[in-house]
């Protein structure tokens, strides 16, 4: 490495081969040297325009020149987005509208191609809205309920791919596409009642506010779907999701956290009643079996957790009491005693799980242990080291908090 003095000359930069000197005349521009990139086959989906004001008159007639010539070059996509919305709307031809249906949403996708054309977006999502909501799609020729329902499939997956451009919708628009993945749930087949849950969970993320005002009414038509076997891990699926985003239930009520909790309860005694009806499984559905289970354990336990401290003794009973119905009123099992003591353990404090590490008992210290009966429960001071280490065991029965 050279040291190169600060006082020093600057070397002569040379000129890069690319440079304007040895840019080659166009005959375009009347033989002046144009600096910019030519014009290519290319789209574009907005307007470059810079103010006339800053360039003076001879430069903005090169300038209008040039946008002459590469017009032959640029796709107006909000002129195309105008042709898709009339198409949606007054179409008749059933295989046009449907390659459209099934393919426009993988090309909406790229929001980069339809940058600057918000108003054709919102008058898309208020048109596909306004379809789905009220069931009428245009007058298709040979239109029967099959074809029916797999175009509202189609429309409801451009509805899932417009949710990434919220940013661009107001209040109501915001709401009203949420309200449309809910009124669509459990109106024609499991599949799009399926799609329209998952759509709710994007939500969750992307319009909490708009989920949090319209949460009540989907848990009440989950309550209703949560039997299906199709669509029953989804609905878990979709209550553990919610249940870890306080900012939409933070102002739920006493009835509100009680639906959700019955909506979990209500599988559980289903899965138990069918499950003695049901023909021996094979390995992959027992597992299948046991992760729904789980995943309605895991759905009471987000949820009671959700709950102000001060309101969770309320529902612990109701809670217990389904859990024995749900067992046939007989022994809980053992999902169910870690939930019932993960509820004791939460109702009255947020108390950390944190597991102490064992203490080996020594002879000469076993002489100092005493046991107390409080209440229902048996507790034990054992001294396990010398330096007074004191480990204190409390036995209780299960149904203490009945």
């Amino acid at each position: 490495m050279t040291d190169i003095p600060r006082d020093s000359p600057t070397p002569a930069k040379t000129r890069p081969p690319w440079s304007a000197q040895n840019t080659p005349k166009s005959p375009l521009t009347n033989g002046h040297v144009v600096t910019a990139i030519l014009p290519k086959n290319r789209l574009r989906t907005f307007d470059d325009h810079v103010s006339d004001d800053e360039e003076d008159k001879t430069a903005v007639e090169e300038r209008e020149i040039q946008r002459t010539k590469r017009a032959k070059n640029i796709l107006p996509i909000s002129v195309w987005l105008d042709t898709v919305i009339n198409l949606f709307r007054i179409e008749r031809s059933w295989e046009l509208y449907y390659h459209l249906v099934e393919n426009f949403p993988e090309q909406l996708m790229n929001k980069t191609f339809f940058m600057g054309c918000e108003p054709q977006i919102i008058r898309l999502r208020e048109i596909l809205c306004l379809q789905l909501i009220n069931s009428q799609l245009p007058e298709l020729d040979n239109l029967n309920p099959l074809k029916r329902t797999e175009a509202v499939m189609h429309l409801q997956k451009i509805l899932t791919v417009l949710i990434g451009y919220h940013i661009i919708f107001v209040k109501a628009s915001k709401d009203e596409l949420v309200r449309c993945f809910q009124i669509n749930m459990g109106r024609f087949n499991a599949t799009l009642t399926k799609q329209c849950i998952h759509s709710l969970m994007v939500c969750c993320h992307e319009l909490p506010k708009s989920i949090a005002r319209c949460l009540s009414g989907i848990l009440q038509t989950l309550s209703h779907q949560i039997t299906n076997s199709q669509l029953s891990v989804h609905i878990l699926e979709f209550l553990v999701g919610v249940g870890r985003i306080p900012k939409i239930h933070g102002s739920f009520t006493y009835e509100e956290f009680s639906m959700v909790f019955q909506v979990a309860l209500k599988f559980l005694q289903h899965s138990r009643i069918t499950s003695r009806e049901r023909t021996p499984m094979t390995d992959s559905q027992a597992r299948m079996n046991q992760y729904i289970i789980y995943l309605a354990y895991e759905a009471l336990t987000v949820w009671f957790l959700a709950v102000k401290l001060d309101s969770r003794r309320s529902h612990v009973s109701h809670i217990i009491r389904q859990l024995i119905l749900a067992n046939d009123g007989g022994g809980l099992d053992d999902q169910a005693l870690v939930f019932v003591d993960m509820l004791e353990r939460f109702s009255y404090s947020d108390s950390p799980l944190k597991k102490y590490p064992d203490t080996p008992e020594i002879e000469g210290l076993l002489q100092y242990r005493k046991h107390w009966v409080v209440g229902r429960s048996v507790q034990t001071a054992q001294v396990v080291r010398e330096d007074g280490l004191v480990k204190i065991t409390v036995r209780k029965p299960v149904y203490l908090l009945l």
